[in-house]
């Protein structure tokens, strides 16, 4: 067994550039950067978009619209090594603290549960590795608030923190 494991270590000294890269996103420790790697491998050319990445690997959502009404549906079938690493990726990045993956997991699980945010997580997991590979950057953790601060204020609390003047009255 140990000479197997050798064997692999000694196919992965070329990608050890990449291995490090993905092993910089919070939740992908060096197996499931191995296995990312070896599934997408290094050249992001072959790819035009995440989206594309996305759908290969079976990580686009589900489109089920009839009659102008939006479904939820499966997520198409893809690469399904990648896809379940990616998931368990997911799970991992969730248990994670003060991370953006984190903020998107627990803000996912509230509304779809916690497969559906693990594979939603997994999806932006796919997305940075991307980007990591194309650029040949490392990972930038943006915090947890960073997507809380791009949205719109929701309520009037934070509407009238931003200086602007509320009014409210009775219909007529």
């Amino acid at each position: 067994m140990s000479a197997l494991a050798a064997q692999i270590e000694q196919h992965l000294a070329p990608f050890a550039q990449e291995l490090e890269q993905l092993s910089t996103i919070p939740g992908v420790q060096r197996l499931a950067a191995t296995v990312i790697l070896s599934e997408i491998g290094t050249d992001m050319s072959c790819f035009p978009s995440t989206a594309h990445l996305a759908s290969w690997a079976g990580m686009a959502p589900g489109n089920n619209e009839s009659a102008g009404k939006r479904r939820r549906a499966k997520a198409r079938q893809g690469n399904r090594w990648l896809r379940t690493i990616l998931v368990e990726c997911g799970h991992a990045a969730g248990n994670t603290r003060n991370t953006a993956l984190a903020a998107i997991y627990r803000r996912m699980v509230i509304r779809a549960g916690r497969k559906h945010a693990a594979f939603v997580v997994g999806r932006h997991i796919l997305n940075i590795a991307y980007h990591l590979l194309a650029e040949r950057t490392t990972y930038r953790e943006l915090g947890p608030s960073y997507f809380a601060n791009s949205a719109a204020p929701t309520s009037l609390s934070a509407v009238a923190s931003t200086n602007f003047e509320i009014s409210a009255s009775k219909p007529p």
